[in-house]
């Protein structure tokens, strides 16, 4: 697990220079009235903090060899099966609206990638979707597509 968790700390820790260097080119600003790139630097900031602290603790665990998406076995197929239907969801966008199509997603999130029961696909759905709907619609007033359910 060590060379795993090495690896994905380094991709981090690099990834978040490279944001850090590019929201150089952009104004900082203050947090009240923030730049182009104060959030990409907290960001990076964020990224780098995090991939110091997975690099810092590499070794210190034993665990299993592999990679945790791949534990249980059928780690390739679940990537596929979790690519497709992110691929599936613009075209649902535009047909079903926001609500159907993340109710649906989460619910095939879990259901087919997690096996989980369906009370607890169901409602992590629901309240997944309901929070959503509210942070996204409600609060930060972004308008998504209706549907033709008008949802």
């Amino acid at each position: 697990m060590d060379k795993y968790d090495r690896i994905s700390g380094l991709f981090w820790l690099f990834f978040g220079i490279f944001i850090l260097v590019g929201a150089q080119n952009y104004s900082f600003g203050t947090f009240q009235e923030p730049g182009g790139g104060l959030y990409p630097s907290l960001l990076g900031s964020l990224l780098i903090i995090m991939a110091i602290f997975l690099l810092a603790n590499t070794g210190k665990a034993k665990g299993e060899e592999g990679p945790s998406w791949d534990r249980k076995g059928g780690g390739l197929r679940r990537c596929l099966v979790t690519l497709c239907g992110l691929l599936v969801i613009p075209f649902l966008f535009s047909i079903l609206g926001f609500f159907p199509t993340m109710f649906l997603f989460i619910i095939y999130m879990m259901k087919v990638i997690l096996p989980l029961p369906w009370i607890t696909a169901l409602a992590t759905s629901l309240i997944s979707t309901v929070g959503g709907y509210f942070l996204f619609e409600s609060w930060l007033k972004i308008q998504f597509p209706r549907g033709l359910l008008g949802l």
